[in-house]
């Protein structure tokens, strides 16, 4: 028996979850996303959350990508990329602090990763907030 289940993050689910893990996966996850956003910008790793939450570090991987539908490390840098969009907005920072602020250790990679994620570089972000 399968059914669907929508979290309270706003988030559906992608593949639909066997009726006797949807109470494990819905104890888990909102945990695990909720550290990711937590510690972005620290450098979390899937072994942290694993630890965290009790199971496998492809356990975590699998959790992200069949529920969230997205591999750990793009949820990972999309919370990165969020942190730097609010520095961006509510500092003045230079961009290459906020690249810092946000976990990213080479300014030209936050470049290209924002672009990537957001469609504007993070010069432009400040027209487009």
């Amino acid at each position: 028996m399968t059914t669907n289940f929508k979290w309270d993050l706003g988030v559906r689910l992608k593949h639909q979850v066997k009726a006797g893990d949807v109470e494990a996966v819905a104890d888990r996850l909102p945990k695990a996303v909720a550290y990711v956003q937590k510690h972005a910008v620290e450098g979390v790793t899937r072994a942290d959350v694993a630890e965290l939450i009790g199971c496998s570090q492809g356990h975590v991987s699998r959790l992200f990508s069949d529920v969230l539908g997205k591999h750990f490390k793009e949820f990972v840098l999309e919370c990165r990329i969020d942190q730097a969009k609010e520095l961006l907005v509510d500092t003045d920072d230079k961009i290459i602090d906020v690249a810092f602020y946000s976990g990213f250790e080479d300014p030209n990679y936050f470049g290209t990763c924002f672009k990537r994620l957001t469609g504007v570089t993070p010069g432009q972000s400040f027209y487009y907030p």
